[in-house]
């Protein structure tokens, strides 16, 4: 394989590489943290929602390697550069909201700590709702089942999140 090809291929596949990885430190830092406290099982304490979602980043960015290997092409192979550019409008507002969603995901993260786990999560999902273009009585509906569903059941099963500054 020569070195342009290898390049090609990392440009390629960086992000399942990216994503395996930090799926990897999310369920090590879940464990470690779940060990750390004496409870039923260390998907009970702290480090349980942070092993849960290392296992699906770990579990998700697996399954595209596969693919990858079996597949052996890289996403732009076969693809030229007139193509690329050729996109259509559906292809273009999807991208943005790759784009969007993303960044909304960032600023979730961001907001986890000052606003707490639950009310960052129900501005997570109203965003993105709206960003998928729900309507807004589906938004709402969706919410209004979500918020029970983080303020008592995540603490009922034994699953502790952060909290905010308004405590919950």
């Amino acid at each position: 394989m020569d070195a342009g090809k290898s390049i090609k291929l990392v440009r390629s596949y960086s992000h399942i590489f990216i994503t395996t990885l930090l799926g990897v430190i999310a369920l090590a830092e879940g464990y470690r943290l779940g060990m750390a406290f004496e409870n039923e099982s260390f998907i009970a304490g702290p480090g349980g929602y942070i092993f849960i979602i290392g296992a699906a980043l770990t579990l998700f960015s697996s399954v595209m390697v596969v693919k990858a290997v079996i597949s052996r092409k890289t996403p732009v192979e076969g693809t030229s550069e007139i193509a690329k550019k050729a996109q259509t409008p559906e292809q273009t507002r999807r991208l943005k909201q790759m784009r969007l969603s993303f960044v909304l995901c960032v600023l979730y993260v961001v907001l986890i700590k000052p606003l707490g786990f639950a009310i960052a999560s129900i501005v997570y999902l109203a965003s993105s709702l709206a960003l998928l273009r729900n309507s807004l009585k589906t938004t709402l509906i969706t919410c209004a089942v979500m918020i029970p569903v983080l303020y008592f059941g995540l603490p009922a099963i034994g699953i502790s999140v952060p909290k905010g500054i308004f405590g919950f």
